[in-house]
């Protein structure tokens, strides 16, 4: 990672940077493919969204409730150019919306996404954004604690990605206005051949477009002393100008500085996808990510 200006205000008892606390670390990740019997204790489906802002939040300002969807009524979700002013859009802004048919609500689970190839499409995951496709409106946010209570699968995913990013790429990235480039939080990314391990990545420059090779954390992952991969838990990032923090459950897991580009306006986004983040071949088909609810709050 390229040097970083010493920030101030860290919280207290700040993690080392890229090192989760000990409970997060001391535990054997499995091989892939390897099957492993989880604690019935952590199949819980229903731990409800935060009726106030987790103490984490408070700490830094960030009291307001500023985007939530419990999904306790079908989505409402955009699809196309035209279909704006919905809480989400489907799939991003470079392919056509995915069918209504890889969003699939009910009353007792939430929301499930699934990935299904369509014309146009990517053909193997399928987002749900919060920025619209006229690259204008929806919702878009600087800083904050953002949480979702997911039940991950294969190459699921919880992030915030820039908001400026289907008008700033190419020859208008400058390298010396790191405002212009690709600024990405990946919240949590899945994979199933690592059922206890989280991969949590900041980069520089995701698209590494004009001039400016992309940075990550690494590693960008970290062992639990839970199994992930197929079972309920609460994702969040604390999103700080000077900071940020993972949490998983609430638990910290880890702190990075913030690279100079990290701290412009991003949009936050629910992806399910094949295959996993760390290499391994899918496990459930089709590929689909669960999702409970989510919260954002801000300033």
């Amino acid at each position: 990672m390229s040097a970083k200006k010493q920030q101030q205000n860290h919280p207290p008892n700040r993690a080392q940077q890229q090192k989760g606390p000990p409970d997060h670390a001391n535990k054997p990740d499995k091989p892939p493919g390897q099957t492993e019997e989880a604690p019935p204790h952590l199949e819980v489906y229903g731990t409800g969204p935060h009726a106030s802002a987790p103490p984490h939040a408070v700490a830094m300002g960030y009291t307001k409730l500023g985007f939530s969807d419990d999904f306790t009524s079908p989505p409402d979700i955009g699809y196309g150019e035209n279909d704006l002013n919905h809480k989400w859009s489907a799939g991003m802004w470079w392919y056509p919306p995915p069918p209504q048919d890889c969003y699939v609500w009910d009353g007792n689970t939430g929301l499930t996404i699934f990935v299904k190839d369509f014309e146009g499409g990517p053909g193997n995951h399928v987002d749900l954004c919060t920025q619209f496709r006229d690259h204008e409106t929806g919702a878009k946010f600087l800083h904050g604690y953002f949480e979702a209570r997911m039940q991950v699968w294969n190459w699921a995913a919880f992030w915030l990605f820039c908001w400026n990013r289907p008008k700033v790429w190419g020859d208008k990235i400058d390298p010396n206005n790191p405002m212009t480039w690709t600024n990405e939080i990946d919240i949590i990314e899945g994979d199933p051949g690592y059922s206890n391990r989280a991969f949590c990545t900041l980069h520089k420059n995701t698209s590494s477009e004009g001039g400016v090779p992309d940075q990550q954390n690494d590693p960008n992952w970290f062992n639990t002393q839970t199994f992930l991969s197929g079972y309920w838990h609460n994702y969040g990032v604390l999103w700080h100008p000077n900071f940020i923090t993972w949490f998983i459950d609430d638990i910290p897991l880890l702190t990075l500085d913030p690279y100079e580009s990290t701290n412009q306006a991003c949009q936050l986004i629910l992806t399910a996808g094949d295959g996993g983040v760390g290499g391994s071949q899918s496990t459930k088909h089709p590929s689909q990510v669960k999702i409970d609810w989510v919260q954002a709050w801000v300033p």
